[in-house]
């Protein structure tokens, strides 16, 4: 009884009620101390996936061999590609800490409903690092031979990031001459590579070659549900079903994404706590849209925090298209050409405790072509914080922005 008067004084976290019907399939409780949201804390996103799981393999790069069983950590197989190719009564893989090249990975994905759960630091990539010979030194720069008349399309450096922890990709030129003249770049002429990296240190398994366009997981199946967990991709996430789908779903949890995430198609996707920082020259980082003449789509992002380094004048952090439904909570979302977030063709937005900044092309924080719905979001650095389309409606309360430079439509409060 001492205690209670001080107790009864600090802030509890109250439940949000959600602002439209179209939000009831949230399948978490929106809480709020102050300007503060989350989740429920009861909320498990690995049990949401609703995968039954009858068999599951272990994968171990530095222990295993391709010709276990993969039934236990003591007999795991060496490659995800094993389980991918071979394996496919898969309904959980688990993987411990390695790099795993394409080689290793590719063959995505399993035609049924899985999990993919990483112990420790493991990385998929889309890296054809283990196809390249050995570098010798030639003036400035290093040279090696690529095999499998491989042509690569991007060069990044794992240990130079840029300042939001994205690996910095070396500059592409057009002779062996202009790699020697300046650190930082690199040329392919056929099946010879030339690499200047930016400390002049002799290029090693921190830098990584791209030759396969974007994507580490890419998958076409109507009717598939993927579950990601403590996996860093180096590449993005192609999901797209062209028909109508009711049961394509992704969640991801604990992740972090170097490279696109375009999720067209799918029922439901939940992203937790998962970085998007995409490397390419042009893209959207997080992306989704119906099937065509399917339902929207129901997506949420919880502590996602997203940009992109595209040259594009129009590539989002995160956009939904076709009357996609989303819930945004606890984001970040910046440095993007284009606007932070655009959600357009009559999307419905719901973005709680969120931070947008630093449009820098289109220079615009928020853009909606639908209903949103922002609750304590702030929207800095960009010179126009919201643009409405047309006959479009956005609701506020306890906005922190730059201005409220609006160009199209008005702000109402709720």
């Amino acid at each position: 009884m001492g205690d209670f008067w001080w107790m009864s004084g600090k802030k509890s976290w109250k439940p949000v009620a959600v602002p439209d019907a179209a939000f009831s399939w949230v399948p978490f409780t929106v809480q709020k101390k102050g300007r503060t949201f989350r989740i429920n804390p009861s909320f498990d996103l690995l049990a949401r996936s609703g995968i039954t799981v009858t068999k599951t393999y272990y994968v171990d790069k530095t222990n295993g061999n391709d010709t276990n069983s993969g039934l236990d950590w003591a007999h795991a197989l060496k490659t995800l590609y094993e389980v991918n190719r071979y394996r496919t009564d898969a309904d959980r893989i688990y993987i411990r800490a390695g790099y795993y090249y394409y080689n290793e990975t590719w063959s995505w994905p399993l035609n049924r409903n899985i999990q993919i759960i990483g112990d420790g630091g493991v990385y998929l990539t889309n890296d054809v690092g283990n196809e390249i010979g050995a570098f010798s030194a030639s003036g400035n720069h290093y040279v090696a031979t690529v095999g499998g008349s491989r042509t690569v399309l991007v060069v990044n450096d794992r240990l130079t990031l840029d300042a939001y922890g994205a690996p910095t990709r070396l500059v592409k030129k057009a002779s062996e001459a202009e790699v020697d003249a300046t650190a930082g770049t690199w040329w392919q002429n056929g099946t010879t590579i030339y690499v200047r990296g930016f400390s002049d240190r002799a290029p090693d398994t921190s830098l990584y070659y791209t030759a396969v366009a974007g994507n580490i997981i890419g998958v076409t199946y109507t009717d598939r549900t993927y579950y990601l967990e403590n996996i860093i991709l180096l590449g993005g996430i192609n999901w797209v079903t062209s028909a109508p789908a009711t049961a394509a779903n992704l969640y991801v949890k604990n992740c972090s994404i170097y490279g696109p995430v375009l999720a067209n198609g799918q029922n439901e996707i939940i992203m937790q706590d998962v970085n998007v920082l995409p490397t390419g020259p042009t893209g959207d980082a997080l992306n989704y849209s119906p099937a065509g003449g399917g339902p929207p789509s129901n997506v949420a992002e919880i502590n996602v925090k997203a940009h992109n380094l595209s040259s594009g004048g129009s590539d989002q952090a995160s956009t939904g298209h076709l009357a996609t439904v989303i819930v945004r909570v606890g984001g970040e979302y910046f440095d993007s050409s284009g606007q932070n977030i655009a959600d357009v063709s009559g999307c419905k937005t719901w973005v709680l405790g969120s931070l947008l900044h630093g449009s820098r092309t289109a220079l615009v924080g928020f853009y909606s072509g639908g209903t949103a719905w922002l609750d304590s979001v702030t929207i800095s650095n960009n010179p126009t914080d919201i643009q409405n389309e047309a006959a479009c409606a956005t609701y506020v309360r306890n906005l922190i922005s730059g201005g409220h430079n609006i160009i199209a439509g008005t702000l109402t409060t709720y």
